[in-house]
């Protein structure tokens, strides 16, 4: 097939993809219903202005905001109702997605949290108190009427329409707590129903939730669940762990035998080093918001950035280790080849056309997935958390940096290890193609079981098949499409939510990490093109002497060809080889025979000689087939 037909059927692909994504995206993910009416620094000054409208001082105090949900009660609505009723009840009646503004000081129990849904209406706040904090001794009639009186004039929750279901008091040093429960009789979906618990602390109303009590025995249930995925991700972790430790002895052993590429585990390992760093940096406010105000601050966040730096050497050391194996012991063809094509002609035309290539490939996968899903939903009972890895990125400091950090390291990541090592290694060692695809990505997939998609075991299903086309592109296009392809999948998926917000900011941010493939062509397209040039004549005699020497040494010629990952290679791959690595020259196949213009008769036979082809001068440039 002709690669542009290839390459059309393609963007056809991705075409049709990208139809399935946005016709079923929000059918079948709860976390598409998430549309954010104000921006962060908007969500930061409403929960300010709520304390200090109640005379909260608070200054001196640190802020930490996060985005969450509440995953039980989601995943019981679409059980219950359907994923389509779920979404529109999150929106509307039952708190889903909700901002968690946190303010505290460290060394000091006190802290001041405020729970405000997307479209900014807040739904909890909670004042944690000293226990020795003074405060009134009031009767349960009297407590319960001026927490009735708060929540109609602040949440519109009617005495008539609401019935107390639990009462408790406990007495303090210097004050007496009540703690109410009230339900809506009006508002339940199978055995759940809308509820709003209260904390009297003396005279202030110091909490109020509003949230959907499930049932017990779901409760129960969902935990079991998660326990289930937790041993599947175990089991896959395991598996990866002796992976990628028998690559780690591999390299070593191989070490100085040179069968190992280390420029290429360096530049592995330090690019996902950095990308790990980006993205965690700007997830500073998740961990100030799991700050424990009883321990030291600058000790808590010391310990914070010492788990950052291990994660990025750890998982950088390891991970480029295994890539300067597969890299050593890969044959070398362009179908697999690629990680970074910086080399002489190769930053691009041909790296530009592979990043752009990623958008149709990467909306195909995704068109594929949400089918899977939902099939799922309608015949497999499939349920999915309202909160996703997706999600997580309204809170991070620099939603764009975060998109594309996360999403680089885990492409850069599992491409590496899944694929270009995991493929190698099996297929090594079992030299069987399809096992070599297979294995590596069952462990890949079943290493999602801890997601919360439900039956646990459907997320390995989805992601085995998913899987199953990244190596597809990996095997046809090399890994560098590879990563890309993964790169924008989860990019394009962080897109989603920020698209959908109101902010100008999440907007701003989500274009520029659904654009970053075309920053890359771009950037691909400045360097050094492939022009059809004349060789230089300082070319000829070196090649022709080292050619010479090779003719009369073979084992220096199988340590260059080894070395250049060419010593099993066809007459043809060693021909493209020496023509776009090494002379830098553009080369053209058409029905089994290669075209290279630019090139004089002794240029000609210096090819011919190095690869055992046939040459022969046509209108087209030098020919070259296999010997009449």
């Amino acid at each position: 097939m002709k690669k542009w037909i290839e390459y059309l059927i393609i963007v056809a692909a991705g075409i049709v993809g990208a139809g399935f994504f946005f016709g079923f995206y929000e059918k079948v993910l709860p976390s598409a219903a998430v549309e954010l009416k104000l921006s962060k620094a908007d969500v930061i000054a409403k929960a300010r202005d709520f304390w200090t409208s109640r005379g909260v001082n608070l200054s001196g105090y640190q802020e930490a905001t996060i985005f969450s949900a509440d995953n039980e009660a989601s995943v019981y609505l679409q059980k219950t109702v359907g994923v389509d009723s779920a979404n529109a009840l999150g929106k509307s009646t039952v708190p889903i997605w909700f901002w968690k503004v946190r303010f505290f000081k460290p060394l000091t129990k006190e802290e001041f949290i405020a729970r405000i849904e997307p479209d900014g209406r807040i739904s909890a706040f909670q004042h944690i108190i000293p226990e020795d904090a003074p405060g009134d001794y009031l009767e349960e009639g009297k407590a319960l009427e001026l927490v009735r009186a708060y929540l109609k004039d602040n949440f519109g929750i009617e005495p008539s329409e609401w019935e107390m279901v639990k009462s408790s008091s406990e007495d303090r040093k210097a004050r007496r707590d009540y703690y109410f429960t009230f339900k809506k009789p009006s508002a339940t979906w199978g055995e759940s129903d809308l509820r709003v618990d209260v904390v009297l602390a003396g005279s202030e109303i110091a909490s109020v939730v509003k949230y959907l009590k499930v049932p017990e025995e779901f409760t129960r249930n969902y935990q079991s669940q998660r326990s289930l995925g937790s041993l599947l991700g175990t089991i896959a972790s395991l598996l990866a762990v002796l992976m990628v430790f028998a690559g780690v002895i591999m390299f070593f052993a191989n070490l100085r035998k040179r069968g190992n590429d280390v420029k290429l585990a360096t530049l592995v390992g330090v690019a996902l080093g950095l990308s790990i760093l980006i993205s965690n940096a700007t997830l500073i406010p998740t961990y100030l918001s799991r700050y424990d105000t009883a321990t030291q601050f600058s000790g808590y966040l010391l310990q914070v950035f010492m788990g950052m730096a291990l994660s990025v050497l750890v998982i950088g050391f390891f991970v480029g280790v295994v890539a300067g194996w597969a890299g050593g012991a890969i044959d070398k063809k362009e179908t697999l080849w690629g990680l970074l094509p910086l080399s002489r002609g190769r930053l691009s035309r041909r790296m530009a056309g592979w990043a752009l290539l990623s958008y149709p490939l990467a909306f195909f996968f995704m068109g594929l997935q949400v089918i899977i899903y939902f099939l799922g939903v309608k015949f497999m009972g499939v349920w999915a958390p309202a909160e996703s890895e997706y999600t997580m990125v309204f809170a991070s400091s620099i939603p764009a940096l975060f998109a594309l950090g996360t999403s680089l390291s885990a492409g850069l990541n599992e491409e590496v290890i899944f694929r270009f090592f995991g493929l190698t290694l099996f297929k090594k060692a079992l030299r069987n193609t399809f096992l070599a695809f297979l294995i590596p990505t069952v462990i890949w997939a079943f290493l999602h079981s801890t997601y919360e998609i439900f039956p646990i075991y459907f997320r390995g299903i989805e992601l085995t098949i998913g899987g199953l086309l990244f190596a597809l592109v990996f095997w046809r296009y090399g890994l560098f499409t590879a990563i890309m392809t993964h790169w924008m999948v989860d990019a394009l998926y962080f897109t989603m939510p920020l698209m959908k917000s109101s902010s100008v900011g999440f907007v701003v941010s989500g274009a520029i990490a659904a654009g970053f493939g075309l920053i890359v062509a771009l950037i691909a397209l400045l360097g050094k093109p492939e022009k059809d040039v004349e060789v230089s004549e300082k070319v000829i005699p070196a090649l022709s002497a080292a050619l010479d020497y090779f003719r009369d040494h073979p084992d220096a010629l199988h340590e260059f060809l080894v070395k250049a990952g060419l010593s099993d290679a066809t007459p043809g791959e060693r021909l493209r080889y020496l023509v776009r690595e090494l002379l830098g020259l553009k080369l053209r196949e058409k029905k089994g025979q290669y075209f290279v213009k630019g090139l004089a008769a002794p240029d000609a036979e210096l090819l011919s000689r190095a690869t055992g082809l046939y040459a022969e001068e046509t209108k087209k440039g030098w020919a070259f087939r296999d010997q009449p």
